[in-house]
C-alpha cells in the first residue's frame, strides 16, 4: 500500500456529527518494516458536543480510556458527560490547570498575521513540555494495554497534533509520514474557524477586522518542524524525551511498541 493511500485510507476519518478531527493512527508502516495497529489509538477535537448516533459509533470501537488534554476551565464549561456512563474511563487535567488555554494567547496573536505565526512556532516548541503530563499519562496507559484509547483537546490539531507526532515517532514511523498524518487536520479548517468564531471567549479576537488570529487556525509543517527541532535539541532524541520528561523508559517503549505494533 503506498503512502498516500495509508495516510487517506477510508478506515482513519470516524465521521461524526457533533464532534470532528477524529482520526484512526493505524496504518502507518515503520522504518523497521511493522505496522501501526488499526483500532487501538484514536486523536480528536473535543467530544462535549457528540450527538446520540456519535456516541454510539465511538462505544461500538470499544474504548477503554478517553484522555482530555483541553486545559481545566476549557473542560469545566464543556464537559464530557456521556463517557463515565458507558464505562469509559476519563482522564484530564485539574480544574485549576490553565496550561494550553488559547485564551492566553489570544491577546498576543492580535497585532499581526505574521506575529501570530511566529507566535504558533514558538508555542509549538513548548507543547511537549507544557503538556509533559497529561502526554505521560496517556502514553503510560498505551503502554500498560488499556486500549483502545482516544486522546482530544478542542480543536483536535495542536495538544492533540503533537501527541500523535510524538507517538508516531517513538513508534518508528518515518518523518514525512508523520507529517501528513499532522496536515489531515487541513481538512476540517473551517470547521475549526466556525467553533473558534461561535465561541464568546473569543470575541475579542473576533472583531479583529484584519484576522490577525487566523493562524491559530492552521495546521502548517513549519509548526511542527519547530516541535520536534526543539525536542532534539533540548533532549537529543524523542526516546530520551520520553524518558527524562515522560518517564518512560527503554522497556515502557518496547511495551509501547509491543501494544501498537504488528
Amino acid at each position: 500500500m503506498a503512502v498516500e493511500e495509508t495516510v487517506d485510507h477510508p478506515r482513519r476519518h470516524v465521521r461524526l456529527s457533533g464532534a470532528y478531527n477524529v482520526r484512526d493512527l493505524g496504518g502507518y508502516p515503520t522504518a523497521d518494516g511493522r505496522r501501526v495497529r488499526w483500532g487501538r489509538v484514536y486523536r480528536g477535537g473535543a467530544l462535549h458536543a457528540a450527538t446520540a448516533s456519535d456516541i454510539a459509533a465511538l462505544v461500538a470501537r470499544d474504548l477503554r480510556v478517553i484522555c482530555d488534554f483541553r486545559s481545566g476551565p476549557e473542560r469545566v464549561s464543556a464537559p464530557n458527560t456521556w463517557a463515565s456512563l458507558h464505562g469509559i474511563e476519563l482522564w484530564g487535567l485539574a480544574d485549576e490547570a490553565v496550561v494550553g488555554d488559547s485564551r492566553h494567547v489570544l491577546d498576543a496573536a492580535l497585532s499581526s498575521v505574521e506575529e501570530t505565526r511566529a507566535l504558533m512556532t514558538r508555542s509549538y516548541e513548548k507543547i511537549p513540555f507544557d503538556q509533559a503530563p497529561s502526554y505521560a499519562a496517556t502514553f503510560g496507559r498505551i503502554a500498560r494495554g488499556e486500549l483502545p484509547l482516544l486522546f482530544h483537546c478542542s480543536a483536535g490539531k495542536d495538544r492533540s497534533g503533537v501527541a500523535a507526532a510524538l507517538l508516531l515517532a517513538a513508534l518508528g514511523v518515518r518523518r514525512g509520514d508523520v507529517v501528513k498524518d499532522y496536515l489531515l487536520s487541513r481538512a476540517e479548517r473551517q470547521r475549526i474557524e466556525e467553533v473558534f468564531i461561535a465561541d464568546p471567549r473569543h470575541a475579542k479576537a473576533v472583531q479583529n477586522q484584519a484576522r490577525a488570529w487566523a493562524p491559530l487556525m492552521d495546521s502548517e509543517p513549519e509548526y511542527l518542524t519547530a516541535m520536534f527541532g526543539a525536542v532534539e535539541a533540548r533532549r537529543g532524541s524523542i526516546e530520551a524525551y520520553f524518558e527524562q520528561d515522560l518517564g518512560i523508559d527503554a522497556a515502557g517503549l518496547r511495551a509501547l511498541r509491543d501494544e501498537l505494533l504488528e
